[in-house]
């Protein structure tokens, strides 16, 4: 099982729900259509997604407010997807000291880890530098003891999201 993870509003949910429907339905991220309206996630979303004829791949989100018992679910995951909005400059301490608790558990030091950096088709985006100077993005990723890759994507519009796809395919059993 994979976990999906990140502060409130990193867009998770949106994620998750355009991972399902362009595997499942229309098999592809450049048609999407307007995306669905969403609201913040009170417990949890679990879905299935197709990541490719053979191989199916569940997914557990998390919400954010539920960050505290995020480490009850641990125990269970056997890769990791850290989403980070690059369009809330407030909100990057928050999804900062929620990442690091998360590299520094026990259970999760041999996880594969994906770094989402959503929304990136907003005007207010952080790039990647930017966020490196925030946060020392490429400083955490050099001294976890996790496998770690960082992918830019746009739940949004769908950029980014067949990358997230072929990594599923790769690190999730």
């Amino acid at each position: 099982m994979v976990l999906l993870v990140g502060a409130s509003g990193s867009g998770k949910t949106l994620l998750l729900r355009r991972l399902n429907y362009a595997t499942l339905v229309s098999n592809s991220f450049s048609s999407l259509e307007e995306p669905p309206l969403t609201i913040s996630t009170v417990g949890t979303n679990l879905m299935r997604v197709l990541v490719n004829k053979r191989q199916e791949v569940e997914v557990r989100e998390l919400g954010g407010c539920m960050a505290p018992i995020w480490k009850n679910y641990f125990n269970v995951c056997d890769s990791l997807m850290f989403v980070i909005d690059t369009s809330d400059k407030a909100k990057l301490s928050c999804a900062f000291c929620l990442l690091i608790d998360i590299l520094a558990h026990p259970q999760l030091q041999t996880v594969p880890i994906l770094l989402i950096l959503n929304k990136i088709d907003s005007p207010q985006k952080l790039s990647h530098s930017q966020l490196n100077d925030y946060i020392h993005l490429d400083g955490i990723v050099h001294h976890c003891p996790q496998r770690i890759e960082i992918l830019q994507t746009s739940a949004k519009d769908g950029t980014g999201l067949e990358r997230v796809v072929d990594w599923m395919k790769h690190h999730c059993a």
